[in-house]
């Protein structure tokens, strides 16, 4: 299967080991200038020659690291940059396998579906059909322009997510089932499809890995602009901003995040996420946790989070522990602080501080999605009647009282919790159960960064596990981890962990402090708020 034929020509793989792998495939035509920069994505020409698709792919213009504050580290990216990259294994039938699409994260600033660590080759040669893609990030894909239609990183995943029904069975994927997966940003902009009736029906099951829930409203995403085209010294509209090339506005972008970051009396969250999607009626019709979008009803979901999230935010950011309550002020929520302290009146308060930022960011969202997930649906999972009392498994809170089971179509929950420290003792940080998952735990993000050039025997047996369990949510729905499905009955979660012992099991240390955002709206809140 080394080339094959899409409806856009003939593209040729390279094969290694049991697995081929085609990169660089263009989904869409990439919008660097003129009059198609700030629209949604074109259908990718068709070619007659055949694509060398051995090649690397190229990533997007962004920020070279979204957790950086240097605006000097931009990058233009490449003329030809909205491509997915594809893993299919060796197979002995013409049976059409399952397949999982990934999306990466990055804070909506950066990205590159083409980093080593989702490298996808170990998830294909298990028995999957694996892509991996690249969208808009940035003021490019998410920031509001006059009289263009916003989410433009949003449309070019649709876009991918259409391109691969199209064509994936050429490859020996199943277009009837297809997995959509993401981290951080990514997750989000899976949980963000299944708000968009244009998204319905693209994907069957949907893994998020600490999903933000982080949206804009149209005149806060223009306050951006406004700010951006201020110091490009443009006007805040069409012409201006076109005017700005790609890597300056990015360079802009970054200056805009240090500032707001200097000055979050002002900027409240939207200093964490200046770029952001936007609930705009149109594209998004609204925020995707309000209410989990009627197309989630009948998708299965997997979702789950690290167990101490924004450990590498507070570290970044001083003046989060500098005063403690500026925080909590900053969400709308004052006092957060001093009921975090009763819920854990022996913690210090970086400890509270960073639990907080984790809470408020990444944990809640996902607890929120399972909870109001499981409560959509009608029948327990089919994993439930495996679960043992001894097993690895949490119960975190019911994020929403008035929430009831109704009868509605039937989807699986599955909710899991990432607390494999290395060493002991280490912050379980945000990103670090993605180089597990793919297997790639010597990649040079993440995995080589936080577990060294050589990790124990026990990460690879760890990372094996997850896989295997991402796997079997592709075919069916379940992960068969040996831990019951979320449910409104039985809200449980798989805890991960170092060694993954069979026998432990941890009883609900979020149930409470999860409690504390109960209601809360993710959107972009000011200093001043007064909420309770």
């Amino acid at each position: 299967m080394a080339t094959v034929q899409t409806l856009q020509g003939p593209v040729k793989g390279v094969l290694i080991g049991a697995v081929t792998q085609y990169r660089g495939i263009p989904y869409a035509e990439s919008p660097c200038s003129g009059e198609g920069r700030f629209q949604p994505p074109r259908p990718a020409q068709r070619r007659h020659s055949v694509l060398d698709a051995a090649r690397s792919s190229e990533k997007v213009p962004q920020v070279d690291a979204a957790c950086s504050l240097d605006p000097q580290g931009c990058s233009e990216g490449s003329s030809e940059y909205l491509t997915l990259n594809v893993w299919t294994p060796k197979q002995d039938d013409n049976a059409l396998l399952p397949v999982l699409v990934y999306v990466c994260g990055g804070a909506f600033l950066a990205g590159n579906g083409g980093d080593s660590m989702y490298d996808s080759q170990h998830l294909a040669a298990k028995g999957i059909v694996a892509v991996t893609i690249n969208y808009r990030v940035g003021f490019e894909g998410f920031g509001h322009v006059p009289s263009q239609p916003d989410n433009r990183g949003l449309l070019d995943i649709l876009a991918a997510l259409q391109w691969i029904k199209q064509n994936i069975a050429g490859f020996g994927g199943d277009p009837a089932s297809i997995t959509a997966a993401g981290h951080s940003a990514g997750a989000e902009a899976i949980l963000c499809l299944l708000s968009m009736p244009s998204a319905q029906g693209t994907f069957q099951r949907a893994i998020l890995h600490s999903p933000m829930a982080f949206t804009l409203t149209p005149p806060a995403a223009f306050r951006v602009t406004e700010h951006l085209a201020a110091g490009c010294k443009v006007a805040p509209t069409l012409e201006g901003i076109s005017s700005v090339p790609v890597k300056d506005l990015a360079k802009a972008v970054m200056e805009l995040r240090m500032g707001a970051f200097a000055d979050p009396g002002n900027w409240g969250t939207q200093a964490f996420f200046p770029i952001a999607p936007v609930v705009d009626g149109d594209t998004l019709p609204h925020a995707p946790l309000d209410p989990l979008a009627q197309g989630a009803l009948d998708v299965d979901i997997l979702v789950g989070h690290t167990k101490d999230e924004a450990a590498f935010i507070c570290m970044m950011l001083p003046w989060l522990n500098a005063d403690p309550m500026l925080f909590p002020s900053m969400t709308g929520r004052p006092k957060a602080l001093e009921a975090m302290k009763q819920l854990h009146p022996d913690a210090d308060i970086v400890t509270i501080v960073r639990d907080l930022v984790s809470d408020w960011t990444f944990r809640s969202p996902a607890l929120h999605i399972a909870t109001k997930h499981a409560a959509r649906s009608s029948t327990p999972s089919s994993s439930a009647s495996s679960a043992a009392p001894s097993e690895p498994c949490q119960t975190p809170s019911d994020h929403d009282g008035s929430l009831t089971a109704e009868a509605l179509p039937s989807a699986q929950t599955h909710c899991y919790l990432f607390a494999a420290a290395l060493p002991e003792g280490t912050p379980v940080v945000h990103g670090l159960d993605c180089p597990y998952t793919f297997g790639n735990l010597t990649a040079k993000m993440m995995g080589r960064q936080m577990l060294g050039p050589e990790p124990p025997s026990e990460c690879y047996k760890l990372s094996e596990a997850m896989q295997q369990a991402w796997v079997s949510f592709c075919h069916s729905g379940d992960p068969n981890w040996g831990c019951s499905g979320f449910s409104m009955n039985k809200p449980v979660q798989r805890v991960w962990s170092l060694p993954d012992e069979v026998g432990k099991h941890q009883h609900a240390p979020l149930q409470e402090q999860a409690k504390i955002w109960d209601g809360l709206s993710f959107g972009p809140h000011q200093a001043t708020g007064n909420a309770a």
